[in-house]
Formats: C-alpha cells, sequence, structure tokens
C-alpha cells in the first residue's frame, strides 16, 4: 500500500481512539490485527504505509514493539533501524528521532524509563543506525518517536531489528555508591566470574566551546575525564576509593571488566550527583510546647533543606499499637484551603499537586502526594496521569520502623475507585475503565544501597462505593516505607481513613515522625510542632536533608531533584507551657477511682491522649463539666483550649 513517493494516508494501520480497543493498554497496544508481529500488537501513531516501509507523518508520530524480553545477557541489547529522511532540515528547522525503552514490570504502576537516545539530522540516503541499550527486563518496550518542527518532514522506517550480544566477558553490575564524603565517594560493583581487573573511567560534561546545532538546542559537551579507564587490579576487587572530587559536583562514571586483553561492554554510566549529609548544630533547649529554632552548617550545592521532628511513643502494653491513624481531615488545597470536592462532586478542572511528592497535612509528618489533590477529609489520586503519562500516581509514607512481630503489620484503609469513560463525538461510550488500587512495601536494601518493592497487594473489586479494606503485610523492615497507587484505569482512586497497626510488646518505642517542613532556604530554620508531640514532656528527635533542584544553567545533569542522606538526629528535651486562659479563669484535670473530671470553664476544644500519642477523645461540644469512664490505668494528656495536663488513672 501506497509508495516512499506517495504513501497512503487513506488506510489505517491502527485503530483510531473511537474504535474498540484490542488491548487493556490501548495507548500503547492499538495496531490492527493483520500487522501483528506472531499475534504480538505493536503500537503506533500518525504512522502509515509507505511501499514496504512505514511512513512517520506530522509533528510528531511514534511507533513501538510489544512486550519483549531482553533480559538475557545482562540486559544489553542492540537495535538497529534502517530509516532516512523525507528531504533534508532547513537552517534554523527542528527535528529529532528519538529511540527509547522502558521495563514495564508487565504495565505496572512504575516503569523503569531508559535514558533516550536523539538523532538529530537523519539523512535523506537510506542508512543503518544502531543503538546500544542496557538494563532491559523481561517486560520491555521500545519506541521510536519522530518530532518534527514541521509536518512536511517526514522519516520513513523500512526495519527495525532488536539483537541481543553475548560479551567475551560478563559486564559489572555497579551498586550505588557509599560513603560519600564531597571529596571522596567509594564507587561498589558486583565481581564479575573470570574477570582479571577492572578499568574505571569518571568524568564531568563540560562546554565544549562551540555554539548549539540549531536555536534551542542544548549547547555541546565535551568529557573532562578525573580518570580514565583508570586500571583496577583484581577479579575479587568491589569496592574502590575514589578520591578528589569537588563537593556537590556532578560526574559520571562508568566500570568495564577485563579478561587477559578482552573487555566487556561497559557498565551504564552512572551519575554521581551526592550531596553530604547536613551537620545540625546542637539546639539550644528547652523546646516550649513544641517551639525551638535549628540551624545546621550549609552544605555545597544544595539549594534547600527538609527539616524533620520525631518523638518517642512507647507501647503502654503488649498487642495491637497504632503505626499510623489518618483521617485525612486536614488537606488543603492549592490555596491553602480545605476542599469541598467529593468522590460525588469531583473538581471538573481536575487540578493536581505536580508529580514532585509534596507533603500532605497528615497527623503523620511525611506522608507525600504524586499527582494527587486535597478532596474533603480524603487524598485524591488522578488514574489519568498513570495511565496516560506513565507518571507515578500514589501516596507514600515517610520512612519508617515496621521490623516488629517479624516484620507483620495490618493496612486498613477506605477505597473508592472512579469508572473512566471515554466518549466518541456523539456522546456514545467506547471505553470503560475501573481504577483500581495497588498497596506496595518497600525496604532498603543495604546491599543495593536504595528502597525495594517487597510486597505488591490488589485490594478485590475497587468500586466507585466506599470499601473498607484489611490487608495483613508480612515483610516490614527497621528502613520500610509504604506507597498506595492509582493504577489500571484514568479516573480518580480515592484514599481515606489510613490506618496501621503492628504488635508490639509493652516497653517497645517507635519513633514517630511530627513535623517536616520542605525546601527550606538558608540554614536555619524555626520549628513549631502542632499535635501529640508538643503537649508532652517528651524528647524531640531532629535531623535535616539537603535537597538540590536542578540547576537551571546545568544542562548536563539527568537528576532534577536529589536528596541527600539525613543528618545525625539532634536532639532537644520538650517541655509543656502553662497558661491561664484570659487570666481569668483556670481549667482544671483530675481523676478520681478511674474516672476522669474535666473542668472546662471556657468551653473550648478537649482532646484527650494516652502517652502513645494516639487521639481518645475530641469534644467540641463546648460543655464546661466533662466526665470520661472507662480508660485503663495509665497516664493520659488532657489539652483544655492552650492548656496541658498529664494525669494518672
Amino acid at each position: 500500500m501506497g509508495t516512499e513517493e506517495k504513501p497512503d494516508f487513506n488506510t489505517r494501520i491502527y485503530l483510531d481512539s473511537d474504535e474498540t480497543p484490542i488491548s487493556e493498554y490501548p495507548v500503547w497496544f492499538n495496531m490492527k490485527r493483520e500487522y501483528a508481529e506472531n499475534g504480538e500488537i505493536w503500537g503506533a501513531g500518525n504512522v502509515y504505509s509507505a511501499g514496504g516501509t512505514l511512513y512517520m507523518a506530522e509533528r510528531e508520530a511514534k511507533i513501538n514493539t510489544h512486550l519483549i524480553d531482553l533480559s538475557k545477557e545482562q540486559g544489553n541489547f542492540f537495535v538497529k533501524i534502517r530509516a532516512r529522511a523525507s528531504r533534508p532540515l532547513q537552517d534554523g528547522e527542528g527535528a529529532m528521532l528519538t529511540v527509547e525503552a522502558a521495563e514495564t514490570f508487565n504495565m505496572s504502576p512504575t516503569w523503569r524509563i531508559g535514558e533516550p537516545i536523539h538523532v538529530t539530522n537523519l539523512s535523506t540516503e537510506w542508512k543503518d543506525y544502531y543503538f546500544l541499550f542496557q538494563g532491559a527486563g523481561n517486560s520491555m518496550i521500545v519506541n521510536i518517536v519522530k518530532r518534527a518542527q514541521n509536518e512536511d518532514y517526514g522519516v520513513f522506517i523500512d526495519e527495525i531489528e532488536i539483537s541481543i550480544v553475548k560479551p567475551f566477558v560478563a559486564m559489572p553490575i555497579i551498586r550505588e555508591p557509599l560513603n560519600y564524603k564531597g571529596a571522596s565517594v567509594d564507587i561498589r560493583w558486583l565481581k564479575v566470574k573470570e574477570a582479571d581487573g577492572y578499568l574505571l573511567s569518571v568524568y564531568r560534561l563540560m562546554p565544549s566551546g562551540e555554539p548549539a546545532p540549531r536555536p534551542g538546542m542544548p549547547q555541546p559537551t565535551r568529557r573532562e575525564y578525573v580518570v580514565k579507564e583508570r586500571k583496577i587490579s583484581g577479579g575479587d576487587t568491589q569496592v574502590y576509593n575514589l578520591s578528589g572530587l569537588t563537593s556537590g559536583g556532578i560526574y559520571f562514571y562508568t566500570l568495564a571488566a577485563t579478561k587477559g586483553d578482552k573487555k566487556s561492554v561497559p557498565a551504564p554510566y552512572k551519575e554521581l550527583d551526592e550531596l553530604e549529609a547536613p551537620v545540625v548544630n546542637p539546639i539550644k533547649g528547652p523546646a516550649v510546647d513544641g517551639a525551638f529554632n535549628v540551624s545546621w552548617a550549609k552544605v555545597p550545592s544544595a539549594t534547600a533543606y527538609n527539616v524533620w521532628a520525631y518523638y518517642d511513643r512507647t507501647a503502654q502494653q503488649d498487642g495491637e499499637f497504632v503505626i499510623a491513624d489518618e483521617d485525612f481531615a486536614n488537606v488543603r488545597n492549592e490555596k491553602g484551603e480545605l476542599s469541598e470536592f467529593t468522590p460525588e462532586n469531583p473538581d471538573p478542572e481536575a487540578r493536581v499537586f505536580s508529580m514532585t511528592g509534596r507533603a500532605v497535612e497528615t497527623v503523620q509528618a511525611g506522608w507525600l502526594g504524586y499527582n494527587h489533590a486535597a478532596y474533603k477529609g480524603m487524598i485524591c489520586l488522578d488514574g489519568w496521569h498513570y495511565f496516560n503519562s506513565n507518571q507515578i500516581v500514589s501516596l507514600q509514607s515517610e520512612e519508617m520502623d515496621l521490623s516488629k512481630d517479624e516484620g507483620k503489620f495490618k493496612v486498613k484503609v477506605d477505597l473508592w475507585g472512579a469508572i473512566g469513560q471515554t466518549k466518541d463525538n456523539d456522546g456514545k461510550v467506547i471505553d470503560s475503565r475501573q481504577t483500581e488500587a495497588a498497596i506496595a512495601l518497600f525496604t532498603y536494601d543495604e546491599e543495593i544501597g536504595l528502597f525495594k518493592q517487597v510486597e505488591l497487594v490488589y485490594p478485590e473489586k475497587v468500586s466507585p462505593k466506599w470499601t473498607t479494606y484489611e490487608l495483613p503485610f508480612t515483610k516490614g523492615a527497621k528502613r520500610s516505607k509504604l506507597g498506595i497507587f492509582a493504577v489500571k484505569g484514568y479516573d480518580n482512586l480515592y484514599v481515606d481513613n489510613l490506618k496501621i497497626t503492628q504488635n508490639y510488646k509493652r516497653g517497645e518505642v517507635f519513633r514517630d515522625a511530627c513535623y517536616l517542613k520542605q525546601l527550606v532556604d538558608g540554614s536555619e530554620h524555626d520549628v513549631k510542632i502542632v499535635g501529640p508531640a508538643a503537649k508532652l514532656v517528651t524528647p524531640i528527635h531532629v535531623r535535616v536533608v539537603a535537597v538540590r533542584g536542578k540547576d537551571p544553567e546545568n544542562q548536563f545533569a539527568q537528576a532534577k531533584f536529589k536528596k541527600s542522606q539525613y543528618s545525625d538526629y539532634v536532639t532537644v528535651q520538650n517541655k509543656v507551657g502553662t497558661e491561664v486562659l484570659h487570666r481569668l479563669v483556670q481549667a482544671d484535670v483530675y481523676a478520681v477511682d478511674g474516672t476522669l473530671y474535666i473542668k472546662n470553664p471556657m468551653k473550648t476544644k478537649v482532646t484527650i491522649f494516652n502517652m502513645s500519642g494516639a487521639t481518645l477523645l475530641v469534644d467540641d461540644s463546648g460543655n464546661s463539666d466533662i466526665t470520661m469512664t472507662g480508660l485503663a490505668s495509665e497516664a493520659y494528656v488532657v489539652i483544655v483550649g492552650n492548656e496541658a495536663f498529664k494525669v494518672a488513672l
């Protein structure tokens, strides 16, 4: 159909958006079955038949493979593309062909996307282009995209070949660096069988001094090597201390294994963009009602800092202990206001906070939202950004200790998944998808220096109504994170009443995050904790993280946002201030024979906490006399207006 001189624009080789999908993922797999490769469906957009070749038309076009297992031979594979441009580029005209690959984890909520390769000046003659990709998994997509400034610039594709090559010696697997000290760092890798040594190359990208090829294009760069193919003797070596670095500088490094006169494919280059952990100064205490000032030494290349505070909650008895208990009553929209939107009355503009993790206004500090919105007493996760943009859409916890009871814990949560619909021009529904949830546990792996997913649960029968789920997990660790993800559909997932519990023994301690301020400028910050920790006579533990956003002038850095390791804890003692309301009358709290009596002359809000920090009662009725019975024989904190009382039954 068609010719290179006259492509067939009248025959579609892929399904239009108003046609019935043939795949659960129509954005990626939409080519008609007659064009399937051994029954496997590819994906395409603005691609047409042209006499045995494909013509990529309009300003943007793409073609992508089905899912392919390319994990063998350490995930190194080549993509060969036979291609040509339909005409030469004019002076100042921009266009490029981009080849990219991603491990989809069988179309899971999160993908591992490799670095794209760009060809910016295709020949008008047929030419074979070869691209090496690394780090492949067993469910890869290879995506080829043409982008052009003008619609009449097209690209012809005659052949796409994907192959795996067996090497002479295996490639080293680079692990996360450790012990970053600014001027030095430990480069680590896994030992390669039969290797007799390694070659380390470390470089920085610097401006070459040449002008950009076209307006808007990046400035050409050159590699400035710190070390180039430095020989590291011994096949058993797995760590090399690299020194002579500039603190906060951005470097790139790669490693190849040697076997006699042969060497392996170099490992995928890794960006070294670490920041030193801040050193926090001793805090001049005590803190009063959770208020104090903290300062630290500036970190080279840091643009801001995240300030954390924690307090210790102790189990008063054996049994179920509350790790987190969130009703999201205080979550705020982009204006800092409580929202009135609900699942029945969603935001018609579908506004969300961006992909970057933003601290949600939770009781336990550090829950971060990605592509989320604050609704009335709940969190909204917008599945559209996952389904159509392959972005993370989730609510994720701060790092927490879930190692008690051999790592077993429970998650209780209310979920509501909206059904997304696509309609044609006549209003007819042509696609309908239920947005569902995935709840994942991540634990820190000391060997690789990263958090990795160790458990994944898909709650069953999520639907457009509130359903309460109680889900057991069994692999909690000292350093754990929990995430709730919107998956499978392109509408909203609503989250409410999230509770995490674990069996504790009497006297066991949970260090609970009670304060987080993100992106603090300068090198000091006034902390003001709001919540149970502010009203307890307790030590407060502080630590600080350095943050670097991508410098707009540093086009060479791949990481747009980088955080350092946590600083060491610095502790300050908190004390509870006393205050006489209006200097006239004073509240009182006391216990007699197991009954708690609260005198509230100003008829203010009353809150009762146990010593673990759990809220037992909130009374906003305005009663001047409140009585509470049935409490266990232990200590409690009672807050009456601005006054705090500690009483033992």
